[in-house]
Protein backbone atom coordinates (compact mmCIF):
# COMPACT_ATOMS: atom_id res chain seq x y z
CA UNK A 1 0.00 0.00 0.00
CA UNK A 2 1.42 3.37 -1.03
CA UNK A 3 1.24 6.42 1.16
CA UNK A 4 -1.26 8.87 -0.33
CA UNK A 5 -0.25 12.16 -1.89
CA UNK A 6 -1.91 15.42 -2.89
CA UNK A 7 -4.77 16.68 -0.74
CA UNK A 8 -4.81 13.42 1.23
CA UNK A 9 -1.20 13.75 2.36
CA UNK A 10 -1.98 16.11 5.26
CA UNK A 11 -4.13 13.42 6.86
CA UNK A 12 -1.01 11.30 7.30
CA UNK A 13 1.41 14.11 8.08
CA UNK A 14 4.43 12.78 9.96
CA UNK A 15 4.10 9.21 8.63
CA UNK A 16 6.39 7.72 6.00
CA UNK A 17 8.13 4.48 5.11
CA UNK A 18 11.50 4.27 6.83
CA UNK A 19 14.66 4.00 4.72
CA UNK A 20 18.36 3.43 5.37
CA UNK A 21 18.80 7.01 6.58
CA UNK A 22 16.48 6.17 9.49
CA UNK A 23 18.35 3.06 10.64
CA UNK A 24 20.10 4.65 13.63
CA UNK A 25 16.93 6.39 14.82
CA UNK A 26 14.94 3.16 14.56
CA UNK A 27 17.54 1.19 16.50
CA UNK A 28 17.41 3.82 19.27
CA UNK A 29 13.62 3.47 19.37
CA UNK A 30 13.81 -0.33 19.59
CA UNK A 31 16.62 -0.53 22.18
CA UNK A 32 14.62 0.10 25.41
CA UNK A 33 12.22 -2.75 24.53
CA UNK A 34 14.65 -5.14 22.88
CA UNK A 35 12.85 -8.29 24.02
CA UNK A 36 9.44 -7.10 22.82
CA UNK A 37 10.66 -5.75 19.47
CA UNK A 38 13.14 -8.42 18.39
CA UNK A 39 11.12 -9.32 15.29
CA UNK A 40 11.43 -5.79 13.93
CA UNK A 41 15.07 -5.75 15.05
CA UNK A 42 15.72 -8.93 13.09
CA UNK A 43 14.28 -7.33 9.95
CA UNK A 44 16.47 -4.28 10.44
CA UNK A 45 19.51 -6.52 10.86
CA UNK A 46 18.85 -8.64 7.76
CA UNK A 47 17.48 -6.23 5.13
CA UNK A 48 17.86 -2.71 3.80
CA UNK A 49 15.17 -0.35 5.06
CA UNK A 50 12.89 1.08 2.42
CA UNK A 51 13.41 -1.78 -0.03
CA UNK A 52 10.12 -3.49 -0.87
CA UNK A 53 10.07 -7.10 0.34
CA UNK A 54 7.36 -9.78 0.36
CA UNK A 55 7.42 -9.70 4.16
CA UNK A 56 6.29 -6.11 4.70
CA UNK A 57 7.57 -2.62 5.44
CA UNK A 58 8.31 -0.42 8.44
CA UNK A 59 6.50 2.90 8.81
CA UNK A 60 7.68 5.69 11.05
CA UNK A 61 5.89 8.59 12.74
CA UNK A 62 7.97 11.75 13.13
CA UNK A 63 7.40 14.80 15.34
CA UNK A 64 9.64 17.80 14.79
CA UNK A 65 11.93 15.58 12.73
CA UNK A 66 12.31 12.99 15.51
CA UNK A 67 11.16 9.36 15.10
CA UNK A 68 8.79 8.72 18.01
CA UNK A 69 6.94 5.57 16.87
CA UNK A 70 7.22 2.84 14.25
CA UNK A 71 4.98 0.14 12.82
CA UNK A 72 5.93 -3.06 11.03
CA UNK A 73 3.17 -3.76 8.49
CA UNK A 74 3.00 -7.22 6.93
CA UNK A 75 0.88 -10.28 7.66
CA UNK A 76 1.08 -9.04 11.24
CA UNK A 77 1.13 -5.52 12.68
CA UNK A 78 3.88 -4.74 15.20
CA UNK A 79 3.91 -1.27 16.78
CA UNK A 80 6.66 0.24 18.92
CA UNK A 81 6.55 3.62 20.64
CA UNK A 82 3.56 4.34 22.90
CA UNK A 83 2.49 7.66 21.34
CA UNK A 84 -1.26 8.34 21.00
CA UNK A 85 -0.96 10.68 18.02
CA UNK A 86 1.26 8.22 16.15
CA UNK A 87 -1.05 5.27 16.83
CA UNK A 88 -4.07 7.27 15.62
CA UNK A 89 -2.19 8.14 12.42
CA UNK A 90 -1.21 4.51 11.89
CA UNK A 91 -4.83 3.40 12.47
CA UNK A 92 -6.10 5.90 9.89
CA UNK A 93 -3.53 4.72 7.37
CA UNK A 94 -4.02 0.97 7.89
CA UNK A 95 -7.74 0.99 7.06
CA UNK A 96 -10.17 -1.89 7.40
CA UNK A 97 -8.72 -5.28 8.22
CA UNK A 98 -8.21 -7.57 5.24
CA UNK A 99 -5.40 -10.11 5.56
CA UNK A 100 -3.76 -9.16 8.87
CA UNK A 101 -3.52 -12.22 11.12
CA UNK A 102 -2.37 -10.58 14.35
CA UNK A 103 -1.24 -7.47 16.18
CA UNK A 104 1.73 -8.23 18.41
CA UNK A 105 4.54 -6.45 20.22
CA UNK A 106 4.97 -4.39 23.40
CA UNK A 107 1.76 -4.73 25.42
CA UNK A 108 0.94 -1.03 25.82
CA UNK A 109 1.38 -0.30 22.11
CA UNK A 110 -0.51 -3.38 20.91
CA UNK A 111 -3.55 -2.75 23.11
CA UNK A 112 -3.60 0.96 22.25
CA UNK A 113 -3.35 0.28 18.49
CA UNK A 114 -6.10 -2.35 18.70
CA UNK A 115 -8.29 0.18 20.49
CA UNK A 116 -7.58 2.87 17.89
CA UNK A 117 -8.29 0.50 14.99
CA UNK A 118 -11.52 -0.70 16.60
CA UNK A 119 -12.76 2.86 17.17
CA UNK A 120 -11.77 3.99 13.68
CA UNK A 121 -12.82 0.95 11.61
CA UNK A 122 -15.27 -1.01 13.77
CA UNK A 123 -15.85 -4.76 13.75
CA UNK A 124 -13.21 -5.62 11.17
CA UNK A 125 -10.67 -4.98 13.94
CA UNK A 126 -12.80 -5.13 17.10
CA UNK A 127 -13.90 -8.75 16.64
CA UNK A 128 -10.98 -11.00 17.57
CA UNK A 129 -10.38 -14.73 17.76
CA UNK A 130 -8.17 -14.39 20.83
CA UNK A 131 -6.81 -11.51 22.93
CA UNK A 132 -3.72 -12.19 25.03
CA UNK A 133 -2.96 -8.95 26.88
CA UNK A 134 -0.26 -10.18 29.28
CA UNK A 135 2.65 -12.18 27.89
CA UNK A 136 5.78 -11.86 30.05
CA UNK A 137 8.99 -11.44 28.03
CA UNK A 138 11.85 -13.49 29.50
CA UNK A 139 15.61 -13.34 28.94
CA UNK A 140 18.44 -15.79 29.59
CA UNK A 141 22.03 -14.50 29.41
CA UNK A 142 23.92 -17.43 30.95
CA UNK A 143 24.05 -21.22 30.79
CA UNK A 144 20.77 -22.91 31.78
CA UNK A 145 20.69 -23.97 35.42
CA UNK A 146 19.16 -27.39 34.59
CA UNK A 147 20.91 -30.52 33.29
CA UNK A 148 20.37 -30.87 29.54
CA UNK A 149 18.89 -33.77 27.56
CA UNK A 150 21.30 -34.64 24.69
CA UNK A 151 18.50 -36.03 22.53
CA UNK A 152 17.72 -32.48 21.36
CA UNK A 153 19.76 -31.72 18.23
CA UNK A 154 19.66 -29.29 15.27
CA UNK A 155 17.08 -30.65 12.82
CA UNK A 156 18.58 -31.67 9.45
CA UNK A 157 16.95 -30.51 6.24
CA UNK A 158 16.26 -34.15 5.34
CA UNK A 159 13.74 -34.25 8.21
CA UNK A 160 11.60 -31.45 6.83
CA UNK A 161 8.42 -33.49 6.51
CA UNK A 162 8.32 -35.05 10.02
CA UNK A 163 9.41 -31.79 11.63
CA UNK A 164 6.79 -29.90 9.64
CA UNK A 165 4.12 -32.28 10.94
CA UNK A 166 5.23 -31.55 14.51
CA UNK A 167 5.17 -27.81 13.75
CA UNK A 168 1.59 -28.07 12.48
CA UNK A 169 0.52 -29.83 15.69
CA UNK A 170 2.17 -27.07 17.73
CA UNK A 171 0.48 -24.35 15.66
CA UNK A 172 -2.97 -25.91 16.03
CA UNK A 173 -2.54 -26.14 19.82
CA UNK A 174 -1.03 -22.69 20.34
CA UNK A 175 -2.91 -20.55 17.81
CA UNK A 176 -6.12 -22.56 17.60
CA UNK A 177 -6.26 -22.35 13.82
CA UNK A 178 -4.78 -24.19 10.85
CA UNK A 179 -1.54 -22.87 9.28
CA UNK A 180 -2.47 -24.26 5.85
CA UNK A 181 -3.00 -21.80 3.00
CA UNK A 182 -2.96 -21.87 -0.78
CA UNK A 183 0.66 -20.75 -1.02
CA UNK A 184 1.91 -23.35 1.49
CA UNK A 185 3.66 -20.50 3.30
CA UNK A 186 3.97 -22.31 6.63
CA UNK A 187 5.86 -25.21 5.09
CA UNK A 188 8.16 -22.68 3.42
CA UNK A 189 8.71 -21.02 6.81
CA UNK A 190 9.60 -24.34 8.46
CA UNK A 191 11.92 -25.12 5.55
CA UNK A 192 13.71 -21.80 6.11
CA UNK A 193 14.21 -22.67 9.80
CA UNK A 194 15.86 -25.98 8.95
CA UNK A 195 17.95 -24.48 6.15
CA UNK A 196 19.33 -21.83 8.53
CA UNK A 197 19.82 -24.35 11.40
CA UNK A 198 17.35 -22.55 13.61
CA UNK A 199 15.21 -25.61 14.45
CA UNK A 200 15.96 -28.01 17.31
CA UNK A 201 14.13 -31.19 18.16
CA UNK A 202 14.06 -34.66 19.69
CA UNK A 203 12.63 -37.65 17.85
CA UNK A 204 12.04 -41.37 17.95
CA UNK A 205 12.60 -42.73 14.49
CA UNK A 206 11.15 -39.96 12.34
CA UNK A 207 8.55 -38.97 14.94
CA UNK A 208 9.45 -35.55 16.38
CA UNK A 209 7.95 -35.19 19.85
CA UNK A 210 9.82 -32.06 21.01
CA UNK A 211 10.62 -28.90 19.08
CA UNK A 212 11.90 -25.35 19.57
CA UNK A 213 12.83 -22.74 16.96
CA UNK A 214 14.73 -19.48 16.73
CA UNK A 215 11.91 -17.44 15.20
CA UNK A 216 13.76 -14.10 15.12
CA UNK A 217 17.24 -12.89 15.96
CA UNK A 218 19.51 -9.89 15.98
CA UNK A 219 23.29 -10.03 16.26
CA UNK A 220 23.28 -10.75 20.00
CA UNK A 221 19.78 -11.96 20.90
CA UNK A 222 17.69 -14.89 19.66
CA UNK A 223 13.97 -15.22 20.31
CA UNK A 224 12.73 -18.77 20.84
CA UNK A 225 9.32 -19.59 19.39
CA UNK A 226 7.34 -22.71 18.58
CA UNK A 227 8.25 -24.65 21.75
CA UNK A 228 6.20 -27.85 21.85
CA UNK A 229 6.19 -31.23 23.58
CA UNK A 230 3.89 -33.98 22.35
CA UNK A 231 1.05 -34.79 24.74
CA UNK A 232 2.36 -38.35 25.11
CA UNK A 233 5.44 -37.04 26.93
CA UNK A 234 3.90 -34.36 29.12
CA UNK A 235 3.75 -34.66 32.89
CA UNK A 236 6.96 -36.72 33.04
CA UNK A 237 9.30 -33.91 34.14
CA UNK A 238 11.16 -33.87 30.80
CA UNK A 239 10.51 -30.34 29.56
CA UNK A 240 13.21 -28.43 31.42
CA UNK A 241 16.03 -30.77 30.36
CA UNK A 242 14.86 -30.78 26.73
CA UNK A 243 14.65 -27.00 26.69
CA UNK A 244 18.04 -26.69 28.40
CA UNK A 245 19.68 -28.63 25.55
CA UNK A 246 17.94 -26.49 22.91
CA UNK A 247 19.19 -23.40 24.71
CA UNK A 248 22.76 -24.74 24.76
CA UNK A 249 22.65 -25.13 20.99
CA UNK A 250 21.16 -21.66 20.51
CA UNK A 251 23.71 -19.97 22.77
CA UNK A 252 26.52 -21.29 20.57
CA UNK A 253 25.45 -18.52 18.15
CA UNK A 254 23.60 -15.97 20.32
CA UNK A 255 24.77 -15.09 23.86
CA UNK A 256 21.30 -14.03 24.97
CA UNK A 257 18.01 -15.86 24.45
CA UNK A 258 14.57 -14.31 24.74
CA UNK A 259 11.04 -15.69 24.62
CA UNK A 260 7.54 -14.74 25.68
CA UNK A 261 4.88 -16.85 27.35
CA UNK A 262 1.19 -16.45 28.18
CA UNK A 263 0.76 -15.27 31.76
CA UNK A 264 -1.75 -18.02 32.53
CA UNK A 265 0.71 -20.78 31.55
CA UNK A 266 1.95 -21.26 35.10
CA UNK A 267 3.72 -24.55 34.41
CA UNK A 268 5.79 -23.08 31.56
CA UNK A 269 6.65 -19.98 33.58
CA UNK A 270 7.95 -22.15 36.43
CA UNK A 271 10.05 -24.17 34.02
CA UNK A 272 11.61 -21.07 32.45
CA UNK A 273 12.36 -19.66 35.90
CA UNK A 274 14.10 -22.92 36.81
CA UNK A 275 16.21 -22.62 33.65
CA UNK A 276 17.38 -19.16 34.73
CA UNK A 277 15.15 -16.84 32.68
CA UNK A 278 14.27 -13.42 34.12
CA UNK A 279 11.33 -11.22 33.10
CA UNK A 280 12.40 -8.09 31.22
CA UNK A 281 9.13 -6.83 29.71
CA UNK A 282 5.62 -7.69 28.57
CA UNK A 283 4.07 -8.34 25.17
CA UNK A 284 0.48 -8.66 24.00
CA UNK A 285 -1.04 -10.46 21.02
CA UNK A 286 -4.36 -9.96 19.26
CA UNK A 287 -5.28 -12.89 16.99
CA UNK A 288 -7.77 -12.78 14.10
Amino acid sequence: MRLPGGRQAAKFAGVRTLDEGDRAALLRLLAPKEGETIFIGSRVASARLGVATPGGRILGFFRDGVLVSALYQGNNLMPVGDDDEALRAFADLIGKRQSTKAIMGPAAEVLALHRQLSVRWGETWALTRSLRPHQPVLLLDREPTVSADPRVVPVPLADLEPYYQAAVKMYLEEVGDSPYDASDSYRQYVHSLLRSRRAFGAKTGLDYWFKADVGAATLYVAQVQGVWLDRRYRGQGMSAALMAQALKHIRETWPRVSLYVNDYNVRARRMYAALGFKQVGEMATVLY
